[in-house]
């Protein structure tokens, strides 16, 4: 345990929330424009939620920066949720659309369902960091 008290972690999960509203409304927006390219925007998004998801362990004793990593985080985890349907819709076609996004389901949902039955396999035979490139 870091240290911090319940109502300091509440606050993290209530920043967080705020950040994926503000970051659906800011993707929503963006993604109305013409030039620009959704699939471009969605990319920013995975990145800087990437950095902001390695960034956690360096920050984490410090919670001014804690909090603003955990909005950064919100903020772009929320492309995927803003932009995967406006993003399928333009490759696939509106008649395929339904289709191509249960497809996309269904892989989220095994990746959720085996990812942690995989991380937990090795750990238990203790094999290096792997768990660390098995994680969502």
């Amino acid at each position: 345990m870091i240290g911090y008290s319940k109502s300091q972690m509440t606050m993290l999960v209530t920043i967080l929330g705020l950040g994926q509203f503000v970051g659906q409304l800011l993707f929503g927006f963006l993604a109305n424009y013409s030039f620009i390219d959704e699939l471009i925007l969605y990319n920013i998004g995975a990145v800087l939620c990437s950095i902001a998801s390695c960034l956690i362990p360096f920050v984490a004793y410090s919670y001014p920066a804690l909090i603003l990593t955990i909005l950064l985080f919100g903020l772009s985890i929320s492309a995927n949720y803003a932009l995967t349907s406006i993003i399928l819709a333009n490759m696939c076609g509106l008649e395929l659309l339904t289709s191509a996004y249960g497809l996309i389901l269904l892989g989220q949902g095994l990746s959720s369902l085996f990812g942690p039955v995989m991380g937990g396999k090795n750990s238990i035979q203790r094999i290096g960091h792997t768990n660390f490139f098995f994680s969502r």
